[in-house]
């Protein structure tokens, strides 16, 4: 028996410049993000925001996002 994992689509590093906030430009790219997961199967979209980014979360929760309790973050620092 094989083990199939939901797909998921993970979202790196995206920001609209301050001055463009405000003008719906944030809710036009995850929707297309949105769109673009759900027409290729995924069923969960992920991305990571700083705790402190209090206004990214809000935009986030108004469009109906939430924190994802089934994963847990994990980092390994590099000593260089």
């Amino acid at each position: 028996m094989s083990f199939t994992a939901p797909k998921h689509v993970y979202i790196s590093d995206v920001s609209v410049a301050r001055e463009s906030r405000g003008q719906g430009i944030g809710a036009a790219l995850m929707s297309q993000v949105k769109a673009w997961a759900c027409a290729h199967g995924a069923s969960k979209l992920g991305w990571e925001v700083w705790y402190r980014n209090f206004e990214a979360k809000a935009f986030y929760e108004d469009l109906g996002a939430s924190i994802d309790t089934e994963a847990i973050p994990y980092v390994l620092v590099l000593d260089q």
